[in-house]
């Protein structure tokens, strides 16, 4: 018995210096093997506003729709008549989603036009980033003026604040107004 009490000490000790040795050597350096949930998760986040139940960030699926989102947000407002938004809009990237009230719906402001139901959801543009068709979506602003904002973001760098975008030619406070809610820089 003592015999086999031993053994299993020396087994112990010897698993010990083994573990000890390969820790020293870095075998165990977890920061290499780390994955994390920015570099590889197929998850995005979004957030959401407006007429949903329970506005908030979540976290879903890259490439779900509009309408998992709606649900986990706990389903449009009685304000919204859900046949005038694309459920089906598919959700590929980090962005901010606007829910308008029915009432919002029926005439544009900057255009005097009926918002279908692609224009019913405002995601949020980053200045920075964002490419001509990206920008064309901001009220008020078309390709020429997205070309015009590339531009000085190449020559000038990138925008500090979302005011910077008034620096740019053809943008002064009355256009700004229009987009304030629908820029970022971050």
């Amino acid at each position: 018995m003592k015999q086999n009490h031993r053994l299993f000490i020396s087994i112990i000790l010897t698993l010990a210096l083994v573990i000890s040795l390969l820790n020293a050597a870095g075998v165990f350096d977890k920061s290499e093997i780390l994955i994390t949930k920015a570099e590889y998760s197929d998850e995005i986040d979004i957030y959401i506003v407006g007429e949903v139940k329970n506005p908030g960030i979540y976290s879903i699926k890259k490439g779900s729709i509009l309408n998992d989102l709606v649900e986990m947000a706990g389903g449009l407002t009685q304000s919204v008549d859900a046949h005038n938004i694309n459920l089906a809009y598919r959700l590929d990237k980090n962005m901010m989603i606007r829910i308008r009230e029915t009432s919002m719906l029926l005439l544009d402001d900057t255009t005097g036009i009926t918002i279908n139901d692609e224009s019913m959801i405002d995601v949020v543009v980053n200045i920075n980033t964002a490419d001509v068709s990206e920008l064309s979506r901001l009220p008020g602003i078309g390709e020429a003026t997205a070309k015009t904002i590339i531009d000085y973001r190449t020559i000038n760098g990138e925008f500090e604040t979302i005011f910077d975008i008034m620096k740019v030619s053809g943008i002064k406070e009355a256009k700004f107004e229009t987009i304030r809610d629908f820029i970022t820089v971050d």
